[in-house]
C-alpha cells in the first residue's frame, strides 16, 4: 500500500472516530433534554396534586373550625362549686382516733375468728357493765 492510501485510510477512520464521537454526545443531549422534559412534566403533576391536598385540607380546617364554633354557640359549659365541711380532721399528727382503734379492733377480731361485740374497755371507750347485776 502506498502511503497516500494509509494516510487516506488513518484520516478516514479519524473522521469515522469523530463523527461517532459528535453523534454520541449529540445523543445524550437529547437524551438529556427528553429526561428533564419528563421529569419537569412530573414536578408539573407533583405540584397540581399538593395543591389540590393543601386545599382540601384548608377546606377541612375551615369546615373544622365552623362546626367548632356552631358547637360552642349551641353548648352551655356548666361549672359548679360544692363547698365541703369537715366534720372530724382527717390528717393531724395523731395516728387513729379512738372510733378508728374501735373500728381497727373489731376488724382484727373479726379476721382471728373471734366474736365481733365491742369488748368492755377497748381503747377510747368507757367499760361497760356486766350483764344482770
Amino acid at each position: 500500500m502506498s502511503r497516500a492510501r494509509v494516510i487516506a485510510v488513518a484520516g478516514g477512520l479519524l473522521l469515522f472516530v469523530a463523527l461517532i464521537a459528535v453523534a454520541y454526545i449529540a445523543g445524550r443531549r437529547d437524551g438529556r433534554a427528553i429526561a428533564d422534559g419528563k421529569q419537569a412534566a412530573v414536578d408539573r403533576a407533583v405540584a397540581a396534586e399538593r395543591g389540590k391536598r393543601e386545599a382540601a385540607v384548608a377546606k377541612g380546617d375551615a369546615a373544622g373550625q365552623a362546626r367548632e364554633t356552631d358547637r360552642q354557640t349551641h353548648v352551655r359549659e356548666i361549672t359548679r362549686e360544692t363547698n365541703t365541711i369537715t366534720e372530724r380532721p382527717v390528717y393531724r399528727n395523731v395516728c387513729v382516733d379512738a372510733d378508728g382503734v374501735r373500728i381497727l379492733d373489731r376488724a382484727a377480731a373479726v379476721a382471728n375468728g373471734d366474736d365481733p361485740r365491742p369488748s368492755a374497755g377497748g381503747a377510747g371507750e368507757p367499760a361497760q357493765a356486766a350483764p344482770g347485776g
